[in-house]
């Protein structure tokens, strides 16, 4: 018989479930998902990595201080004199000897002007941070739609189970049916046979529906983060509802201008349009200004006797310029070589968006078209299984004709479920493709 062939038709990959509930709607299941799952933790730490980076550009506009402290230990190998004029006596004579000497020291300095330098570095952390946002969220998003599509399969799993039963009861009753007519001699016993291999071949597709359901409920609960041994089943009575009319141009032009990952790429071009500015800040001069403070004590004590140390401060101003990078311009090829390949990634990008959701409206479109048709199957199964029962009863049809016309109306109905399901997962990959 085919009734185990139509179920197989009906299971496929279903990824995942929750619990916690006795019913959970489809909002709550993602809601719990983008709470609870492991993989969003990924982009929640590249988000601080990039705030950290942000406040590290922004720590760039404070004075720079410092302190330290040194003991050092000198031998005078040669004497030296210090003579003036033609005087025969030193007015200077440094002796062949070792003295010690301690020197502190305190700086404070602060850049005035550093080519732009630091303004871009917090403008291009700025841009990546933003950057990284929409990367979590074109993450979401990615589970968002992965929960959906485990949820609409389990759909399909458990109005499977529904159908099946009741169709399960219907032979049963035919078997009872069949069983009083051949104690009158009215039906063979091969008949019964043949209706009773038609039940437990439906009764081992239950089973595998029952078993495809538990493995998809327990996945889904993984996905949503919940515990695994909660009872729960999905709320599936508000699953579906009307579509809006939709165009697909203005499907595409949505999705240029609201998928993350587009948005995402162009604050990494403005970042890198900030790090070639930084860079060229070395084309221009530095100008800064310090205050030094210096503690000398000449003898090894750290902590000087009175009077037995020098205090020195200063006040200067310092401006440098880099010649070498006149001709050092690696770093600026290389930043502006990422700008261009950025630019290149999302051209690409766009024109793989705007042929997916042309994918998946004409997918929709087709999802949608296939229901009137299998409505159609439904009633023109359900009319040739009434007929094919009435020739039986007169003796015209044969039980093995009646099985088939069972088979053809069970996986007519089942072919519904899956039409139902698919046509809002389609609208949904749709939606998602448009970056909704």
């Amino acid at each position: 018989m085919k009734s185990n062939l139509l179920l197989f038709l009906l299971i496929f990959s279903s990824t995942g479930f929750l619990k916690a509930q006795d019913r959970i709607t489809l909002q709550q299941a993602i809601d719990l998902g983008i709470k609870n799952n492991p993989s969003l933790k990924v982009s929640s730490a590249k988000i601080k990595i990039a705030q950290s980076r942000l406040s590290q550009s922004e720590e760039m506009r404070l004075p720079h201080a410092g302190a330290s402290i040194a003991y050092s230990h000198y031998e005078i190998l040669t004497p030296f004199a210090l003579k003036f004029g033609g005087s025969p006596k030193p007015l200077f004579v440094l002796p062949s000897q070792g003295f010690d000497a301690t020197i502190g020291s305190a700086s404070i300095s602060q850049d005035i002007f550093a080519g732009f330098k630091t303004k871009s570095a917090i403008k291009s952390s700025e841009y990546l941070l933003q950057a990284a946002k929409l990367d979590a969220e074109k993450d979401k998003t990615d589970l968002a739609y992965t929960i959906a599509s485990a949820y609409y399969n389990i759909y399909k799993i458990i109005k499977s189970e529904e159908i099946i039963d009741v169709n399960l009861k219907a032979l049963d009753e035919k078997i009872r049916e069949l069983n009083s007519l051949e104690k009158n001699g009215l039906a063979l016993h091969n008949d019964v046979l043949k209706v009773s291999l038609q039940k437990t071949n439906l009764e081992m597709s239950r089973m595998d529906v029952d078993n495809a359901k538990t493995t998809a409920l327990y996945a889904f609960a993984i996905i949503t983060g919940l515990p695994e041994n909660t009872p729960y089943t999905i709320d599936t009575t508000a699953l579906f509802g009307t579509n809006p009319e939709l165009a697909i141009g203005d499907l595409q032009n949505q999705a240029v201008t609201t998928r993350e990952e587009l948005r995402s790429n162009s604050f990494k071009l403005k970042a890198w349009n900030e790090n070639v500015n930084s860079l060229k800040a070395a084309y221009y001069p530095s100008l800064g200004v310090a205050l030094n403070y210096y503690l000398i004590n000449p003898g090894s004590n750290f902590i000087p006797q009175k009077d037995a140390f020098l205090n020195a401060a200063g006040v200067g101003v310092n401006l440098a310029y880099s010649i070498s990078s006149l001709w050092e311009k690696g770093k600026l090829d290389e930043a502006r070589a990422n700008i261009a390949q950025i630019n290149a990634v999302n051209e690409l990008q766009e024109s793989q968006i705007k042929s997916e959701v042309f994918t998946n409206y004409n997918s929709w479109k087709v999802s949608n078209d296939k229901i009137a048709l299998i409505q159609d199957a439904i009633t023109q199964a359900a009319e040739n299984y009434r007929t094919t029962n009435s020739r039986y009863t007169n003796n015209i049809a044969t039980m093995t004709e009646l099985m088939d016309a069972n088979t053809m109306l069970l996986q007519a109905q089942l072919n519904k479920i899956n039409a139902l399901a698919d046509a809002k997962l389609a609208y949904i990959k749709l939606m998602y493709s448009v970056g909704k």
